[in-house]
């Protein structure tokens, strides 16, 4: 609709912008390092979780030594941007899909072990037993 066209004329996101100080201090108080070691750590919870899923295969390198907390799967035979919007629609877990015929996914530090579990599950399920009509 016409907000859509819109958006990049109407008003600055003002709440994102009075936050930004905040959220560099957040940063800062907990040490770009203790960020790393668990955005890293989430990664690799997912990346064991997602192996184990027969058809999931990774374009990105799965060692921990070569990734950082970002990394892009192709989901078996399913459509991935098909995938993105059910896994939106349906369970609530935004990914992004990327040039490739794959799925990006970047857990962060403020992800809990049970979201990154919540993630793979889903797109076990998903993988498995095809995408909703």
């Amino acid at each position: 609709g016409i907000s859509k066209t819109m958006e990049g004329f109407g008003q600055r996101d003002e709440a994102a912008i009075a936050t930004l100080g905040a959220a560099v201090k957040f940063q800062e108080e907990i040490g770009r390092p203790a960020i790393e070691k668990r955005s890293r750590e989430l990664a690799q919870r997912m990346v064991a979780g997602l192996r184990a899923i027969n058809g999931v295969t990774f374009y990105s390198s799965t060692d921990s030594s070569r990734m950082a907390a970002i990394f892009v799967i192709k989901p078996g035979n399913l459509d991935p941007r098909k995938l993105e919007a059910t896994l939106y629609e349906k369970e609530r877990i935004v990914v992004a899909t990327t040039g490739r015929p794959g799925i990006r996914l970047s857990p962060h530090i403020y992800n809990s072990l049970d979201e990154c579990d919540r993630v793979v599950t889903a797109i076990r399920k998903h993988v498995t037993n095809g995408l909703p009509a």
